[in-house]
């Protein structure tokens, strides 16, 4: 009952949906950490253990800035239901398997390119930065608010209501497996808050934050399971509620169109246009190929990152418009820093392809100065005074 409840929960989780249609490595390295638990939840013995290890390991090399769901596997394996003192020993052997699985890829890249090999990783480590360390302790939350909204409130109030009901009764103690996935969730918050705004050793984002979306989902499955059992109308009320907001959020993004689609739509239509956009600082790459109608332009048909400033749209008729991506509030969590994302939900940021009325005003690509520069991109501290001083279009 517990385990279909919290696939549910999971399965109506905006965070874990959106992500999915993207081929980022987040979504494996989570279900490899997920296994790892599912192994040292397990009986005892050596081999279980470590499995747990190895599995975890793999979980860290597939995405490494998910290292701090390493623990969890160890203090899973030892607070297991089975309290015996054979849970220590199994709980050190899951330890030290995850010491090996890490530091064994590690070790073949020192023996094989040498210190460059580690100086490399860590020069790599240190160059994410996109966003601001300050926002280490409130980003968590109020991204998880724009991406999971009533829902994820409902989702995190079974649980709650649920201990509270049994800590005013009396009654059905809280199994150590929650007490451990509880506290871990807090502890992981509260290490994002010293590592980030305290310590400046990285930038929180949408990504990083992912991994204790499943958790919760456990926490929440256990919650609606719970309340099953006690009270079978508040558990169909509580899974039905989950299941409809789950809706508002899911079925949006059905008819959500990304620059690429939008840009194929535009040259099928009118060859090669121009290329523009209604904010300045934004990264174009590399030029497209020659322009070969240059009486239409399109307008925000890119990855609109950094952001500096907000710019005129050119002058004409729109023949075709749809939502950027980046109007999607949960997208604006993923590198850019408040005053960006202020800019994006101020800013009419709508890819369009626009039939020019002065088509010998507007450039093929915007000039060098409204692309592009070093001081758009964050650096992890506030940079939003240097950011200011460059909004001069």
């Amino acid at each position: 009952r517990e385990a279909f409840c919290a696939a549910l929960v999971l399965a109506c989780s905006n965070t874990a949906f959106y992500f999915s249609r993207h081929l980022f490595p987040y979504d494996a390295s989570i279900a490899l950490t997920l296994a790892a638990l599912l192994v040292a939840a397990g009986s005892e013995g050596k081999v279980r253990s470590v499995a747990a290890g190895l599995l975890a390991g793999a979980a860290f090399h597939v995405y490494n800035a998910y290292w701090y769901l390493l623990p969890l596997v160890v203090l899973i394996r030892f607070f297991r239901e089975s309290r015996n003192c054979q849970n220590r020993g199994d709980a050190c052997v899951t330890l030290a398997s995850e010491v090996v699985a890490v530091a064994l890829p590690y070790s073949l890249g020192l023996w094989f390119f040498g210190p460059a090999f580690l100086q490399s990783t860590v020069m790599y480590g240190r160059s994410v930065v996109q966003g601001l360390y300050r926002e280490g302790w409130s980003l968590p939350g109020e991204y998880l608010w724009h991406s999971e909204g009533f829902f994820g409130l409902v989702a995190i109030l079974l649980p709650i209501t649920f201990w509270l009901r049994s800590r005013i009764r009396k009654i059905q103690p809280v199994p150590g497996r929650v007490v451990v996935l509880s506290a871990t969730v807090l502890g992981i918050w509260l290490l994002w808050t010293v590592m980030s705004t305290s310590a400046h050793l990285f930038v929180l984002n949408a990504r990083t934050v992912k991994p204790i979306v499943p958790l919760l989902c456990i926490l929440s499955g256990w919650g609606l399971a719970s309340w099953t059992q006690v009270n079978s109308r508040a558990g169909w009320i509580g899974g039905a509620l989950l299941v409809t907001l789950s809706l508002f959020n899911i079925v949006p993004h059905y008819w959500r169109v990304f620059p690429r689609e939008f840009e194929a739509t535009a040259l099928g239509q009118v060859g090669n246009p121009k290329r523009t956009a209604t904010v300045t600082g934004s990264y174009f790459g590399a030029a497209p190929s020659p322009v070969t109608n240059p009486d239409y332009a399109l307008v925000n048909a890119h990855y609109l990152y950094p952001v500096r400033s907000p710019a005129e749209p050119p002058a004409g008729e729109t023949v075709l418009s749809a939502a950027h991506p980046l109007e999607y509030p949960p997208y604006q969590y993923d590198g850019f820093t408040p005053r960006q994302r202020e800019i994006l939900r101020t800013t009419d940021i709508r890819m369009r392809l626009v039939h020019l009325s002065k088509p010998s005003l507007v450039p093929d690509l915007p000039p060098a100065n409204l692309q592009s520069v070093n001081e758009d991109w964050p650096d992890g501290f506030d940079s939003e005074a240097g950011n200011a001083r460059m909004a001069t279009p």
